[in-house]
């Protein structure tokens, strides 16, 4: 009763607490590049930066959800391989296929160049003019040229179109949208004082942070253009500034740790926090990987990919409702979108966040394990709950007045599960780890199941064991 009497009182907010009441956390998540696809990082980052927001929110803290957007680094190289290249790609290109495929050719190049394979004297040539004007192209754009700021402002919104339509298709959105750009010339003034101050210096022309005896982080280059790590540190002190958060969660790649590392290092060096309030994390987490060959999955097996495997997973769902009269289409198309888009996320999070997720070569394959990893068998079961109690008539009584005095073992079990919820979402927030929040619903999932099968609550359409309405 002590345990049960909480969950009808408090539904939705059952096993949310106040510990972390009055202190605010910032999420960064998913985080993409402009001119770029969406591509497997990016994904696994928005669903478990998206999850792992809900679970401190549901432990008290007051959450801000952030999504950085690259919108500033390398655009000097986009900038002037549009003005040389746009036209040489099909008209019917999307905009954001077009950036991509212009950063693919630059990179191409680059690569011909660099390592001296197949290039001529004249792709040397060409390579070096193409890269001192896409220096000078980002140097105008920093300094405020207003054409340049113009065709920037469009490639922007040509990518964050895409984007928007995976967020749109899980329902995911974050709190802000924060380009680099805004934080360059923040990052300029920081990097000013820091030189200043003496907490920075000039090596070989670049400002850079000294960490340790032969250790130190460039953080502006030496013609004065501000670089990723001049922007990052601007976006901390400007998040602790603006939020005042207990903690400061960056969800990125494991392939990012040396780097946040040193950024977390520089930060505290440069005096950006104080220690004894603050918390820097980098949320790190395994890439999807190929199952047969364990190699990081392409981005171009991105978000294109996992909106085609969504697409199967609708499908397939969809088939299963086919023969379901008790469903209008509309319901059908509706369940089937919420099997599919639950059983992927569910998928990614009840992996621990620290390993990689392996995808098989065969979509379908990954359409069987999407439904195979227990986000619809977790759905599946809160419908098996809910059609009792709407078959019942709707009316669940209070436990007091219906509890026996003694209760089967199956419905012990099920009742000590339901009371670890609140722990559960603690532990989480603790680890910072989604995954023990998953696989505490599927041990409950299957309690339940357990609890279904061997312990009746209607017989012949009528309630006889009210109390099992409770739980």
């Amino acid at each position: 009763f002590e345990t049960l009497a909480p969950v009808l009182t408090l539904g939705g907010r059952y096993g949310m607490s106040d510990v972390y009441r009055g202190q605010a956390a910032v999420v960064e998540y998913s985080s993409p590049n402009v001119a770029k696809h969406l591509h497997a990082g990016h994904i696994r980052s928005t669903i478990i930066g998206h999850v792992l927001s809900n679970i401190y929110q549901a432990a008290g803290y007051t959450v801000h959800r952030i999504n950085y957007v690259n919108d500033w680094g390398g655009f000097g190289f986009l900038l002037e391989g549009y003005a040389r290249w746009k036209d040489e790609f099909p008209t019917a290109t999307s905009k954001n296929d077009l950036l991509y495929s212009i950063y693919m050719r630059y990179r191409e190049m680059e690569k011909l160049v660099v390592q001296e394979e197949h290039s001529s004297a004249d792709m040397g040539r060409e390579y070096e003019d193409f890269m001192k004007s896409s220096r000078e192209r980002f140097n105008r754009l920093e300094a405020g040229d207003p054409a340049e700021l113009e065709l920037w402002s469009q490639m922007v919104g040509w990518s964050l179109e895409e984007f928007n339509e995976f967020y749109a298709l899980l329902g995911i959105y974050q709190d802000y949208l924060i380009g680099e750009s805004y934080y360059a010339p923040k990052g300029d003034a920081l990097v000013g004082a820091a030189l200043a101050n003496g907490k920075a210096e000039l090596h070989e022309g670049a400002a850079s942070v000294v960490l340790g005896e032969e250790e130190r982080l460039v953080i502006r280059r030496s013609d004065d253009s501000t670089i990723y790590a001049t922007r990052d540190l601007a976006g901390i002190k400007d998040r602790i500034e603006t939020f005042d958060p207990s903690v400061l969660s960056i969800v990125v790649g494991e392939e990012q740790t040396d780097y946040f590392s040193k950024i977390f290092r520089a930060a505290k060096h440069l005096g950006l926090l104080d220690e004894k309030k603050v918390t820097l994390k980098h949320i790190s987490f395994g890439l999807y990987i190929n199952a047969e060959t364990k190699k990081k999955l392409a981005s171009r097996e991105g978000a294109t990919n996992v909106i085609h495997l969504l697409q199967l997973a609708e499908a397939h769902f969809r088939g299963a409702y086919h023969k379901r009269t008790e469903f209008t289409d509309a319901e059908k198309e509706s369940n089937a979108k919420i099997l599919a888009i639950g059983s992927i996320a569910f998928n990614d999070v009840k992996k621990d966040r620290r390993f990689p997720v392996e995808f098989a070569s065969n979509p379908l394959e990954v359409v069987k394990e999407f439904e195979e990893s227990g986000g619809a068998y977790v759905m599946y079961t809160v419908a098996r709950a809910r059609s009792i109690v709407r078959k019942s008539g709707g009316q669940v009584p209070p436990p007091a007045t219906v509890m026996p005095e003694k209760l089967e073992a199956l419905e012990v079990m099920l009742i000590k599960r339901i009371n670890q919820f609140s722990d559960t979402i603690l532990r989480a927030v603790e680890t910072d780890n989604p995954a023990v929040v998953a696989g505490y619903a599927l041990e409950l999932a299957r309690d339940y199941n357990s609890y279904y099968e061997a312990c009746a609550v209607m017989e012949a359409g009528v309630v006889k064991y009210p109390y099992r309405l409770v739980i």
